[in-house]
């Protein structure tokens, strides 16, 4: 993303992408490296959305939401999008997705394994081909921008409601138990479903980890803060039945 964040400095317009078959520096969140040989279909795109900057952090799912509808359409292959950034086939990384803000502009960096072979990927990981099925990668390209256009219109207009719920049937992980961690706070808990207004998880609390009843956890990937609801079993000592953390 390294090229995108220099035509975003340069005043590139929004829409920009930049392609490319494999990466020398591909990195993840938190700053994690993210293997890209070739074979893969690794893009980046520039946004300038004009939602608050409180809803930027639900590009990630909208993205999501678009990469895996165009994964199906183009292969068959329905892969979950475990909340928050990723897309698994067969309990597998498929496809990674980051954000970051650049001076008024969002990034959305999408790396996608598609005839990558099993055994230069790592053991968490698979690709389209390893699931026996073949993709051209300009045509899954092409699939991804013109759903992402779409979702990314209807974001833009209508807020988070419509990907919310289009993401129903895409949505891994809900039902069972998460850890949240933003430094030094870590939050466990069983996911029910992502909040209402923004791209954060429902989570029935089993461990209290936060200082107080609200706490401003800002995810350092993105540089935006996003709600998270958290409803517990029991209230600690003079609690409440709802609380809600900052992410």
């Amino acid at each position: 993303m390294d090229v995108t964040h220099a035509l975003a400095a340069e005043g590139a317009p929004e829409g920009t992408l930049v392609w490319a078959a494999r990466q020398e520096k591909g990195r993840g969140r938190l700053g994690r490296a993210w293997i890209s040989p070739e074979g893969g279909v690794y893009l980046s795109l520039i946004l300038r959305p004009k939602r608050p900057t409180t809803e930027i952090s639900q590009l990630s799912l909208v993205a999501g939401l678009s990469v895996a509808q165009a994964v199906q359409a183009v292969t068959s292959l329905m892969p979950s999008i475990p909340w928050p950034n990723d897309l698994l086939v067969n309990d597998r990384k498929l496809c990674g997705i980051l954000t970051e803000a650049e001076q008024g502009s969002v990034l959305v960096g999408i790396g996608i394994n598609v005839s990558t072979p099993i055994e230069q990927l790592p053991p968490e990981a698979t690709s389209i081909l390893a699931a026996g099925l073949p993709c051209d990668p300009f045509l899954l390209t092409g699939e991804i921008c013109r759903r992402l256009q779409a979702w990314y219109a209807a974001w833009t207009a209508k807020g988070f409601a419509p990907v919310r719920e289009a993401l129903r049937p895409w949505i891994g992980g809900f039902g069972g138990p998460v850890r949240i961690t933003a430094g030094a706070t870590e939050m466990e808990g069983i996911a029910s479903w992502l909040a209402s207004h923004d791209v954060t998880a429902v989570l029935a609390r089993s461990r209290w980890t936060t200082a107080g009843p609200r706490s401003t956890l800002l995810d350092r990937s993105t540089e935006f803060a996003c709600e998270l609801i958290v409803a517990r079993p029991s209230s600690p000592p003079g609690g409440e039945d709802q609380r809600a953390a900052r992410r």
